[in-house]
């Protein structure tokens, strides 16, 4: 039992002391400030362009209502089927990269950059609609 106060008081002694010091010199505890991380750089045109190659089409389709006769038009991209108008996100050498699909007709496609972020190393993003 003594010895298991001994030990009590010392550890917060040791605590107690710590703080003090810290508290009148916080220069010798430098090690304890975070760090801040370094500014990530911006994304290029040129990534762009390698995420847009990497867009798999995978097929159209175009239907004409019998009522009305209008025609819907819709694409796969990557497994997902979308309309005109439809925003998803992809994932390449670690940036989230964000499409909207300004015209589709036919098999005219044209897609509209709307964001891109950088994606931490351990995160995974699954492609998705938005």
């Amino acid at each position: 039992m003594k010895r298991f106060i001994l030990v009590c008081l010392v550890v917060a002694g040791t605590a107690f002391l710590t703080f003090f010091l810290f508290k009148s010199h916080p220069s010798w505890f430098s090690w304890f400030e975070p760090v801040t991380a370094a500014a990530l750089p911006s994304i290029t045109q040129q990534e762009w362009d390698v995420a847009r190659k990497a867009l798999v089409i995978n097929g159209y389709t175009e239907a004409v209502v019998p009522d009305t006769g209008a025609t819907c038009a819709q694409v796969m991209i990557n497994r997902m089927l979308l309309n005109a108008g439809e925003s998803f996100s992809s994932t390449n050498q670690n940036v989230q990269f964000v499409w909207r699909i300004d015209a589709l007709a036919g098999r005219d496609l044209r897609l509209a950059q709307v964001s891109a972020q950088r994606v931490p190393f351990a995160q995974t993003i699954t492609p998705r609609k938005h």
